[in-house]
């Protein structure tokens, strides 16, 4: 019974896992948009150019993290 369990787990997890590092991806180009979008606004708030910088950085982790999770 326990391994019925188990192996029905690890077959919905191993089909969930590519969902899992496209989601990645998507979501670090919307936070490097956001975080362009932020960067390039009149303002001239220092905070603000700290945070979009931060973002942007955030954004192509998450984009390099679900490339090489997809490849490997």
């Amino acid at each position: 019974m326990e391994q019925k369990i188990e192996n029905a787990i690890d077959y919905t997890l191993e089909n969930l896992a590519p969902l899992f590092y496209r989601s990645s991806i998507i979501i670090g180009i919307l936070l490097a948009l956001l975080g362009l979008l932020l960067y390039f606004r009149k303002s001239s708030k220092k905070k603000l150019k700290t945070v979009s910088l931060i973002t942007i950085g955030i954004g192509i982790f998450a984009i390099l993290s679900g490339i090489m999770q997809m490849k490997y």
